[in-house]
């Protein structure tokens, strides 16, 4: 191999490309980059075992070939030289790099441990805009659980709705579940009958990579293919296999048990909650008492004091209070853009949702909490 390139041109992608390797553990195969020449195109490919990156840019190819290199040094170096052209080549068992009349010298990984890359899957590729993704993600995220054993619920779901083109976005660990729907007829049309689930360590690196601009996506051999417009830039992950709760099912069970309404300025709950949580040391909760045109919240920490606030508000319904989670209503809150959020309650121990005037497309659904009252004994 022996190749002209410049550094400012494919650094962006080295750089995300050695994101995802790990740095001391793991086989060397996998802290490696791969370097692929062919006619006047470069590849830098790397992979963590799940995810692959594939970043191709213009060069001046001499001699075609492939190495690999260890992918931190490889990442730092180029990182640390000047713009400018950058000369690669192959001298036994190490890679020479040069710039002007520095040189550099790093031993390249055996070739027959490469593995060939996942090619993006041209037929029925979609166009989709990355903000889009980014908002939707961003969305439900903080509903996907963290703990492995939960499995299904350490994924978020991007599935088909009820009707033609429209998408759902769901996030579910148990207390809490979020859902975003948009509608988008093509992208509509690649996924598969029983939706697609995306583990949250994926989304953590989908989020890494998405911005306002366009991308190509699709949805092939069990993987998501994501990559920019310009083809530069190609990402590889894979989808889980479990089965999603069918959330459907909940939603159709309270669809007409939630009559008592509260609607509430937004900002001035969560500056009231977030004072109030100075105080949540026993039950990290709030009392939320409620009548027609206020709110009364109170939270008491037996080693602090207690606190109340009232707040103006249209409320409806049979519940006289209902207890919430101080931290996880502030959490929630923040997810809306709506200057006004509405609660819409079944029960003092029965799911809730919460939805926005201006955030149609948008809901979450979380648990009220049962506090015990403490009983004191004396001995006679």
């Amino acid at each position: 191999m022996n190749i002209i390139f410049k550094k400012e041109e494919v650094l962006s992608g080295v750089q995300k490309i050695a994101s995802i390797l790990p740095q001391k553990t793991g086989a060397a195969f996998l802290r490696t980059i791969w370097i692929k020449s062919k006619e006047n195109e470069v590849q830098f490919l790397a992979t963590d075992s799940n995810i692959e990156i594939t970043c191709t840019y213009h060069c001046e190819t001499r001699e075609e070939g492939l190495i690999g290199v260890q992918g931190k040094i490889f990442s730092d170096l180029l990182k640390k030289l000047n713009p400018g052209n950058i000369t690669l080549s192959l001298q036994g068992q190490k890679v020479l790099i040069t710039q002007g009349q520095n040189k550099y010298s790093i031993p390249v990984v055996e070739s027959s441990w490469f593995q060939e890359f996942y090619k993006f899957p041209e037929e029925n590729k979609k166009i989709w805009s990355g903000d889009i993704i980014k908002e939707a993600i961003d969305k439900v995220y903080f509903c996907i659980s963290d703990d492995e054993s939960l499995e299904s619920m350490t994924c978020m779901s991007i599935k088909k709705g009820k009707e033609v083109g429209d998408i759902e976005f769901c996030g579910l660990n148990g207390p809490k579940m979020a859902l975003f729907k948009l509608i988008n007829e093509d992208i509509y049309s690649i996924l598969p009958e029983e939706g697609i689930l995306i583990n949250k360590k994926i989304v953590n690196e989908l989020k890494k990579i998405l911005n306002e601009e366009d991308i190509d996506i699709n949805i092939n051999e069990g993987r998501l293919f994501i990559r920019t417009i310009n083809k530069q830039e190609m990402y590889t992950f894979p989808l889980s296999s479990y089965n999603f709760p069918n959330y459907h099912d909940f939603l159709e069970k309270y669809k007409n048990s939630m009559n008592s309404s509260l609607t509430i300025n937004k900002q001035d709950l969560i500056y009231s909650l977030d004072r109030l949580i100075l105080f949540n040391t026993n039950t990290k909760s709030t009392i939320f008492k409620l009548s027609p045109s206020n709110i009364t919240l109170s939270a008491y920490g037996s080693d602090i004091g207690e606190a109340q606030e009232i707040l103006n508000c249209e409320f409806s319904g049979n519940l006289d209070s209902i207890v919430l989670m101080t931290k996880d209503i502030i959490e929630i809150l923040d997810h809306f853009n709506s200057e006004n959020i509405t609660f819409k309650f079944s029960g003092k121990l029965e799911p809730f949702k919460i939805e926005g005037e201006e955030d149609p497309n948008y809901v979450i659904f979380a648990m009220p909490v049962e506090i015990e009252e403490e009983t004191y004994y004396t001995e006679e």
